[in-house]
């Protein structure tokens, strides 16, 4: 007898939770909480963990707080629509009714739940089993508000059982059976399926593997080499430009110099006429000798001392000849 009291309270309990009806609620969804009233009422009241939501006084409503532009209120029915559902709406819910002085009340229990995310499978055979002929699998999915509602569950060819894991027998890596792991909360749910030959690792990713490997590692050294060429050859590079500028200056001096030099020969001032005679240079001229025997020489003494004309052309063309070629361009004997 006392069980079943018990079961019969945990019913109720379930449903109006002990007085207060229990409804959950997507998140940025809507929802409706509907007492259920008949007769129109004069005065309407909601609210939320005692706090007013909207207030209608037979003329007109009001909207407080964190519910404005987001609730409509049934004049007659005083139904609460509550639109773009949010976590932080869940709580108490109490509507107050009058009508001809007479005060009813309807309580709820409001609870924002989160769509569940999709589940995924994955395989480990590494439990102990020497023959590998058992494995077990795992389901998981990203977490929900609020966690506690989320619940896993498989379901094998059998009966479903509750849980993320699931151990399982291997038939072989042909095995093509098929096992489903389904999230779910009161609202939403989600579902994986997973066959039993994938717990086996595929010989065709390891040849993939084999044959790709080699392939990148050739095309790392070659990059690497084409690498260290280009850049040993700027370094080359730049080593020259280096030296280069450093033998710039030694050459632009040296050049210059012997610019100033030419400049200097050719720009140089002339000379000014000479008064001693040209005894040292070699007199084979036979009629300057002569003259010279004869005493010639003593009479020219008492004269102006600046040779004749005739005489100093043959003197000078007597000694451009016995000059070299190279020299001859570049001396100037001026009287």
């Amino acid at each position: 007898m006392g069980r079943c009291f018990f079961l019969v309270c945990f019913i109720l309990c379930d449903c109006r939770v002990c007085g207060q009806i229990l409804t959950y609620g997507l998140q940025g969804k809507t929802i409706d909480l509907n007492p259920g009233y008949t007769a129109t009422p004069d005065d309407i009241l909601w609210k939320h963990n005692g706090n007013k939501v909207v207030e209608f006084n037979g003329n007109e409503q009001h909207v407080y707080g964190q519910f404005r532009n987001r609730v409509t209120l049934g004049w007659i029915s005083a139904e609460l629509q509550i639109s773009d559902l949010r976590y932080e709406d869940s709580g108490t819910y109490e509507v107050e009714i009058y009508k001809n002085n007479k005060l009813h009340r309807y309580p709820y229990v409001l609870e924002v739940i989160g769509k569940v995310n999709k589940p995924t499978i994955s395989c480990d055979m590494n439990d102990g089993s020497s023959d590998g002929t058992r494995a077990t699998l795992m389901c998981s999915a990203k977490p929900t508000h609020p966690q506690s509602l989320v619940k896993f569950e498989w379901v094998p060819p059998g009966t479903v059982q509750l849980g993320s894991n699931l151990t399982i027998s291997l038939g072989g890596e042909l095995d093509d059976k098929t096992y489903t792991c389904r999230v779910s909360n009161p609202l939403t749910n989600e579902t994986d399926t997973f066959t039993a030959k994938d717990c086996y690792p595929e010989k065709g990713a390891f040849i993939v593997l084999a044959v790709i490997l080699p392939i990148v590692i050739l095309v790392l050294l070659l990059f690497g080499l084409v690498f260290c060429k280009l850049k040993n050859k700027a370094c080359f590079a730049e080593r020259n430009r280096d030296v280069e500028k450093q033998l710039r200056p030694a050459t632009e001096d040296k050049e210059t110099a012997q610019d100033e030099v030419h400049r200097a020969l050719l720009d140089r001032a002339p000379t000014l006429p000479s008064q001693q005679r040209l005894g040292h240079l070699p007199q084979s001229h036979g009629s300057i000798n002569h003259k010279v025997d004869k005493g010639e020489g003593h009479d020219m003494e008492g004269q102006d001392e600046r040779p004749q004309k005739g005489n100093v052309q043959k003197i000078r063309k007597h000694f451009e000849d016995s000059l070299s070629p190279p020299m001859k361009g570049d001396f100037c004997l001026s009287l």
